[in-house]
């Protein structure tokens, strides 16, 4: 089976709402290489990536609140 091989330019990430000020990551070139038979087990399976000269702020608040923590969608929980 073939691994798909991608590429993707001018990736930016940006910061959730209280932390407005500056982009998270910003990713000039991005390279990846997929490994297929991993999607069967629902797995996404990156063997291979390359980061062209990253760009990655991360920042802490004083309330300790960060930029570099995310909730999923389902997730229910709550800090505290």
């Amino acid at each position: 089976i073939p691994w798909p091989h991608v590429h993707a330019e001018d990736i930016v990430l940006g910061n959730p709402p209280a932390i407005p000020q500056v982009t998270m990551i910003h990713l000039p070139r991005v390279e990846a290489t997929l490994a297929p038979l991993a999607l069967l087990s629902k797995t996404v399976y990156l063997p291979w990536i390359k980061l062209e000269q990253p760009d990655v702020r991360l920042i802490r608040l004083a309330e300790d609140n960060n930029n570099w923590t995310f909730q999923l969608a389902g997730d229910q929980r709550t800090s505290g």
